[in-house]
């Protein structure tokens, strides 16, 4: 050929230009070293015959890998047309790596720390001196004690691991993540970040039963499961099964047994210690009036183990119908009243609708209230509906019914004798045990009639419906 057009493009990263030679007797060389190409033109009064090298253009390697230079012919004597295109591929220059070594630090409760690694001025960094082990920048880091503290509340508490790239909760775990740190660094107590844990919407959604959320406040508080049966001992999850059911105590009561250093519980003051994180000394500490802390409703199944209340509290209701009303529950009557106890409504109230009805209300009145018991067996009723239990010929149960007749006989209304029955211990517990609110008499209720026409005392002019006196 006696005349020809080429370019070449080139990685400008990986490649300097330097310049380029020709023995052709007519050049041009255009070079944009920004974009990475080179443009070269020739003619030649003699022929350049196949496979004769035109021209050479010389590079300086920047980098250790290999890369590509792509060689095009645009146009050979009359043909202006063509676009031959081939590649050149030059390898990396040999580097020698000047590792300079970063001591390992160890975190504090509000500063990273790291391990020890090595750094090169090529931009590599290794795990070891020799430079044979590669690792990625940023791995060496070691969260500071109080972000690692945060991130095992959202393991032990939320069960998730943080996924700060998850498209759906990334943005907002990295903007709690964050927040909950500052305020450790701040000095929020580890007993306060764990009760924000512990009572947020997130927890209330998964509706813990009782052991899953003490096996909950083992993990989180204690760092180990609850300990089991052996021997005599009842085994923890029975310990504060009774606890939450058998006494007065909510979830936040158990939850702040497990906080104080100077109660029984040791382990959560230490692991606050070790993370060095402020601990709770009073539940002022906690700052309670910013914690949504109402036990949880039974609403639906657990999320952990599947159990659900529904099944007890449906027990508690159809006792309700078959002794105060003295028949079995209408299928719809049974899914209202369950669904009510289940959202939060009281033992306590569900029972008063139950015996009085709705008084006040036009045309409704009581199943029970209708059955005329004489006060006699009304007691007995109030103690199969409340307490569950028919009273016996003992001495003690004897005494209790003549002495609940004789406060009748002398005055005191069947309100407040299914006040006493409503207030007692043991119909808390029966409430409890079925994942019930037990309630009180200072609820809202209906007002009730005192005239005995309106079938709110025992009518002796009609005869009882038990005795038939």
């Amino acid at each position: 050929t006696h005349n020809g057009l080429y370019t070449m493009a080139y990685d400008p990263a990986a490649l300097a230009y330097i310049g380029t030679a020709s023995d052709a007797a007519y050049t041009s060389v255009h070079v944009d070293e920004a974009n990475g190409t080179v443009t070269f033109a020739y003619a030649t009064l003699t022929a350049v015959e196949a496979n004769e090298e035109i021209a050479l253009v010389a590079f300086e390697v920047n980098g250790t890998e290999e890369t590509t230079v792509t060689v095009t012919a645009k146009e050979r004597n009359d043909n202006t047309e063509l676009d031959d295109t081939d590649e050149v591929v030059i390898e990396g220059t040999e580097h020698t790596h000047s590792l300079v070594k970063v001591e390992a630090k160890a975190p504090t409760g509000t500063e990273d720390g790291n391990t020890e690694y090595y750094a090169c001025d090529c931009g590599k960094y290794f795990a070891d001196a020799e430079g044979t082990t590669e690792i990625e920048e940023g791995s060496w880091v070691i969260e500071s004690l109080h972000k690692q503290f945060v991130r095992m509340m959202y393991e032990s508490v939320l069960g998730r691991e943080l996924d700060f790239d998850d498209p759906e909760t990334g943005a907002a775990d990295k903007e709690g993540f964050d927040s909950f740190t500052a305020a450790l660094d701040a000095g929020m107590t580890g007993a306060e970040v764990a009760a924000k844990f512990i009572f947020s919407n997130e927890i209330k959604a998964k509706n813990l039963c009782n052991d899953c959320y003490i096996t909950l406040l083992y993990n989180t508080m204690l760092g180990r499961d609850p300990e089991p049966a052996a021997g005599s001992y009842e085994g923890a999850l029975a310990y504060w099964n009774n606890v939450l059911t058998l006494t007065d105590a909510s979830r936040y009561d158990a939850f702040l047994m497990f906080i104080y250093p100077d109660s029984d519980v040791k382990e959560f003051k230490d692991i606050c210690e070790a993370y060095e994180v402020a601990v709770a000394t009073s539940e002022a500490d906690i700052h309670p009036e910013n914690l949504e802390t109402t036990d949880l409703r039974p609403v639906d199944a657990c999320e952990k183990c599947g159990a659900s209340n529904r099944q007890a509290i449906e027990a508690f209701v159809k006792r309700l119908y078959t002794t105060c009303l003295g028949r079995e529950a209408d299928e719809e009557g049974l899914k209202s009243w369950t669904d009510g106890l289940m959202a939060g409504v009281t033992g306590y109230y569900t029972a008063y609708r139950f015996v009085f009805g709705d008084q006040g209300k036009e045309g409704q009145n009581a199943e029970l209230i209708s059955q005329n018991l004489c006060d006699e067996h009304f007691v007995k009723r109030m103690y199969k509906a409340l307490l569950d239990r028919e009273l016996t010929n003992s001495a003690a149960d004897q005494e209790a019914l003549e002495s609940y007749v004789h406060a009748l006989e002398v005055g005191m209304t069947r309100e407040e004798i299914f006040d006493k029955f409503a207030a007692s211990e043991d119909f808390s517990i029966l409430c409890r045990r079925a994942g019930i609110i037990p309630g009180n008499s200072d609820e809202e209720r209906y007002p009730i009639p005192a005239d005995p026409a309106d079938g709110t005392h025992f009518d002796p002019t009609k005869p009882c419906t038990e005795c038939g006196e």
